[in-house]
């Protein structure tokens, strides 16, 4: 059951998702059966929605094998293929956020910034402006728009509690059109490439070239946002460090890119 706390984002998030839900299933896409939406507001005073309990799950964040985290990793990019092969905005049945990149977000001036608060090293900061500004013109040439998730983190992964299997992906209240790298960054960067494997073997992510490119960009653009808000209220961040490492260990591996 999902009821949502009893503001307009809340009920339009629970919406969103019901209704995302119906779209992905007839899609292929394992996701919990829905049962019902009530919208009278007779049994609470909000809508709410009621879904199959899918048996025996529990969130990949708990943690398995980790031979079953990386099958399950694998899955999911297998299913989120089918996700991201909807591409006609114009005819989809209801509306949904959008996001492009645009110099408002070039996560490049907050390198500066972060290096000029003293919470970002020289090396590091000369590290990521360099590997940031030798991947800007892919990220400039590509702009492709599918149907997204939107929030895909080993929390709304349902695997199985003993075999470790994938079950179903759910939560899907943050859908939209975006660039589907974005449903690669909130995943650990060392489970992405099983997740890039998974979506491969089904279907190529559009400007698939430079997809690797484009999901460092944006790993980067979101953990340093995180940190400029951090800054921002006067909270050193306490996991910049790890995830400089993070991001270093995944260029090195993955792009190429020295440490």
């Amino acid at each position: 059951m999902k009821v949502p706390f009893a503001n307009p984002d809340a009920v339009q998030c629970l919406t969103i998702d019901s209704r995302m839900v119906q779209v992905v299933r007839d899609l292929g896409v394992q996701t919990p059966e829905p049962l019902a939406l009530d919208e009278s507001l007779e049994i609470v005073p909000v809508p709410f929605a009621l879904y199959r309990l899918v048996p025996d799950a529990e969130p990949l964040a708990n943690g398995g094998s980790a031979m079953a985290t990386q099958q399950a990793w694998w899955e999911t990019g297998r299913q989120l293929a089918r996700v991201h092969r909807v591409l006609d905005q114009d005819g989809f049945p209801f509306h949904l956020r959008t996001f492009r990149q645009t110099a408002e977000v070039d996560p490049r001036p907050w390198v500066e910034d972060l290096h000029g608060q003293g919470m970002l090293i020289a090396t590091d900061a000369t590290w990521l402006r360099a590997v940031l500004e030798r991947l800007a013109p892919l990220v400039d040439e590509s702009d492709p728009t599918a149907l997204c998730h939107g929030d895909v983190n080993a929390a709304n992964i349902l695997v199985h509690r003993e075999t470790g299997a994938f079950l179903a992906i759910i939560d899907w209240a943050g859908a939209g059109w975006l660039d589907p790298v974005w449903d690669f960054v909130g995943v650990p960067l060392t489970a992405v490439p099983f997740l890039l494997a998974g979506h491969r073997s089904a279907a190529p992510l559009p400007d698939d070239h430079s997809a690797e490119s484009r999901i460092f960009w944006c790993q980067a653009q979101t953990r340093l946002h995180t940190a400029i808000g951090e800054a921002g209220r006067s909270i050193q961040p306490a996991n910049l460090d790890r995830d400089i490492r993070q991001l270093r260990r995944f260029a090195a591996k993955v792009l190429g890119v020295g440490r």
